[in-house]
């Protein structure tokens, strides 16, 4: 049998995921404290950000973005 009669039909899509970004291998160890350090920073930025009301909307719009 030819060898190309046992590959995956996803085989097709390899051109296209060659040319989408990826993320790289880490050039170091990261640690579960840094981790865990990171996620907070963001949370806290996160949280921050939703009590500030945004530029331009009504009440009634952020009132009905706020029953999501």
């Amino acid at each position: 049998m030819d060898e190309r009669s046992f590959r995956s039909k996803l085989y097709v899509l390899e051109p296209i995921i060659q040319r989408l970004p990826e993320v790289s291998v880490p050039k170091r160890h990261i640690g579960f404290k840094e981790k865990l350090m990171w996620s907070g920073i963001a949370l806290i930025i996160f949280l921050i950000m939703t009590q500030v009301p945004l530029y331009g909307m009504t009440a009634q719009a952020q009132n009905w973005f706020g029953s999501l």
